[in-house]
This record gives C-alpha cells, sequence and structure tokens, in this order.
C-alpha cells in the first residue's frame, strides 16, 4: 500500500523496537507502529516521559521540518535499558504528535488538511486534532474536495 514520509519514520521506529519487523511485510498506516499502541499505553505517556521534539528552519529558507534526532536518541536509550515496547512506542507516537502541533504553531496556519494513510488511523486523527483544536487550530478530517 502507499505510504507517507510519516509512515516512514513511524516505520523506522517499530523495525527499531521489533527488530523482527525488519522481515516481515508492514502492516498499517504507521508503518507498523500502531501494532504497539494502546489507547491506555498512550494516555500514560500523555501524563509522563515523552520523546523530544524540534521543529527547525531548513538552513537558508524559511521552512521548518520535523528534527527527530532527539526522539532517536531517547528511543535509543529507551532500548539500552529494555523499557517495555509499548511505552516506547507511545512516546514515539505522541513525541511525532507534539511535533506536529509545534509545527503548526510555528507556520501559523489555522487551518489543515491532512492526507495520506497515517491520517486514516482513528488515535493518530484524534490526537492531532485535539491538539491542533487547543492552539485555535482546524483540522478537517474529510477526503480533498
Amino acid at each position: 500500500p502507499p505510504r507517507s514520509s510519516l509512515a516512514e519514520l513511524c516505520g523506522a521506529a517499530w523495525a527499531a523496537i521489533e527488530p523482527s519487523a525488519l522481515s516481515r511485510e508492514v502492516p498499517g498506516p504507521l508503518g507498523g507502529l500502531e501494532t504497539l499502541l494502546t489507547a491506555e499505553s498512550i494516555q500514560e505517556v500523555e501524563r509522563g516521559e515523552r520523546y523530544p521534539t524540534a521543529i527547525p528552519l531548513l538552513p537558508g529558507t524559511k521552512t521548518p521540518y520535523l528534527e527527530p534526532l532527539g526522539m532517536w536518541r531517547a528511543l535509543l536509550g529507551d532500548l539500552a535499558v529494555g523499557e517495555d515496547r509499548a511505552v516506547m512506542a507511545s512516546r514515539f507516537f505522541v513525541g511525532v504528535l507534539d511535533a506536529l502541533a509545534l509545527l503548526a504553531q510555528k507556520t501559523g496556519v489555522q487551518r489543515w488538511q491532512l492526507v495520506g494513510p497515517a491520517f486514516d488511523f482513528p488515535l493518530f486523527r484524534e490526537g492531532l486534532s485535539t491538539r491542533l483544536s487547543g492552539l485555535g487550530h482546524h483540522l478537517h478530517t474529510g477526503g480533498l474536495s
């Protein structure tokens, strides 16, 4: 199935957390990461430690981008100490949601239309919609028209 760059990023995290994933077909809209996520693990992470996010500008431009280095360092640290897989997946997932909300703040764009298979995953769509509406932004969740 077609995948977005968001699915690629999440798929790489899934492969790091679940190394046996490298030998399997990527099963879903978040590159497999969604197989480790539960609403409960996400809520727990929302109340506690999450992976850091940053939205710098591309050098010489005014174009913001998601800098995943902090998230990767934190994920690799959790792997080294044997953290629970669902916790790591949720920390990464919440970090991505936080980064997209930060991106919305930095760009000043008020209305968002997101496309791609990642946005079909209910926990992702709901989490991002909640963050954006809390910032006064609107996420259109229907199809393009």
